[in-house]
């Protein structure tokens, strides 16, 4: 299983800005009504998927300060989701990388 977040973001220039509020308000309705995709809801998932369950993750202002600044963009109209239980094949696993537990500083010259 893997965790992962999901923005929405719309960018609309101009004077469309009440057109994006539009999508990211069409985006919300949308998750509220389907936190789930299953096979049921959604026939095109992917067979190693299971289901994926979106949840909304709020950040206060700072955190969204945050991760507009690491985008290096502009604030746009956005919503921000938790999406948890997704399957990953096993076999399609192309390698492994070892985790480290402490630093190893070297030099090399």
């Amino acid at each position: 299983r893997l965790n992962l977040s999901l923005m929405f973001a719309a960018n609309f220039s101009g004077g469309n800005y009440p057109e994006a509020l539009k999508g990211i308000s069409a985006t919300l309705r949308f998750f509220q009504m389907t936190p789930v995709l299953d096979h049921q809801n959604t026939p095109e998932l992917d067979r190693r998927i299971d289901r994926l369950a979106l949840e909304i993750e709020n950040l206060d202002i700072q955190q969204l300060s945050n991760l507009w600044g690491i985008l290096s963009t502009r604030y746009l109209p956005s919503v921000l989701y938790k999406v948890r239980m997704i399957t990953i094949d096993a076999d399609a696993v192309k390698s492994e990388l070892h985790l480290i537990n402490e630093p190893r500083p070297s030099i090399n010259g």
